[in-house]
């Protein structure tokens, strides 16, 4: 299979969004290391959440930081990028997990109140982001 990623335009902001959210952890992981400078020394300690931060990073440069205008789809090489592609994907699926979720509870209060109820349109993103992410992840584990 080939090492190329084809990101489809209405994944790429999938793609993006965890990327960001991912990134905020790293930043973190690299906070923690700097308030633990007084019991630890040497840069050992930084280099994985350092390495993990450059990952994503250099994922947000070749996909773009943020939308501008249309969605375009991007190639990426899972090669370099596997472990940023997914880890991105996997925050995303729990996010859409969590927004179903809440899409239900809002249809019951706005079936109550008479409006006409969006789950169904959640539901259908949700499984699209799911069977996306399930071809990436059996694409990601053919490549070396």
């Amino acid at each position: 299979m080939s090492a190329t990623l084809l990101v489809p335009a209405e994944m790429v902001p999938y793609l993006r969004q965890g990327l960001h959210f991912k990134l905020g952890n790293a930043a973190d992981a690299i906070s923690e290391v700097v308030v633990q400078l007084d019991s630890v020394r040497g840069t050992g300690w930084y280099r994985e959440p350092l390495e993990r931060f450059d990952r994503l990073r250099v994922l947000l440069d070749h996909i773009g930081w943020e939308e501008t205008g249309s969605p375009v789809e991007v190639h990426v090489d899972l090669r370099e990028h596997r472990h940023a592609v997914l880890e991105a994907l996997c925050v995303q699926v729990l996010v859409s997990e969590d927004e179903l979720r809440e899409s239900a509870r809002v249809d019951a209060e706005r079936a109550a109140a008479g409006e006409p109820p969006s789950h169904e349109a959640t539901t259908r993103r949700v499984r699209a982001l799911r069977e996306w992410v399930t071809a990436v992840e059996a694409q990601a584990n053919t490549v070396d």
